[in-house]
């Protein structure tokens, strides 16, 4: 599932079919590479409140809401400082993407989970220089990024277009000429 489907779903208890809010933002943890939780946004488009639910609270992510047990999934607002240390989906979807050669691969443009764990499956990259309709995203496993940064997202370069580099050729020394 792409991360961005994440968003807008309603967040609906179990225990009373109550609708707690709608998914605003994901956090992830780029150390642990996984969906850590959610920002549940509550109350009307000009106020209201915007809560956190940790993917450990989630017990199920369907077509058209993520369910939770109860309302006391919503950690409270005071809590969100413990969540700072995540990084926002938006903030990961618009990474450079470089190969451990140092060539420019392109940016990542989704993120793919795996629905029930919120694990990250895989990196889904714009490459570099591809525009127009014949464009094709490149798909990176998650055992083929090597870091996740701040700055940019490092891939093994088998996974980059091209793969690996070649190795420079070696000069051969001309062949010796026999004595005369």
């Amino acid at each position: 599932m792409d991360a961005k489907q994440l968003k807008g779903l309603p967040v609906v208890t179990i225990d009373g079919g109550e609708r707690l809010g709608t998914v605003n933002d994901v956090l992830v943890s780029t150390d642990e590479r996984a969906v850590h939780a959610l920002t549940v946004h509550s109350g009307g488009r000009f106020g209201g409140s915007t809560n956190v639910v940790e993917m450990a609270a989630v017990r199920s992510i369907g077509s058209d809401a993520v369910m939770v047990q109860d309302h006391t999934a919503l950690q409270t607002p005071e809590a969100a400082h413990r969540y700072r240390q995540y990084v926002p989906l938006g903030d990961l979807s618009n990474l450079r993407v470089v190969n451990e050669s140092g060539s420019r691969v392109g940016s990542v443009s989704s993120v793919r989970i795996n629905e029930e764990t919120g694990a990250i499956t895989a990196l889904e990259v714009v490459r570099v220089g591809m525009t127009g309709p014949f464009r094709s995203n490149l798909v990176v496993p998650i055992d083929a990024v090597r870091s996740i940064g701040l700055d940019a997202v490092v891939v093994a370069d088998a996974a980059s277009p091209g793969g690996a580099p070649e190795p420079p050729a070696e000069t051969a020394a001309p062949p010796e000429e026999p004595p005369a």
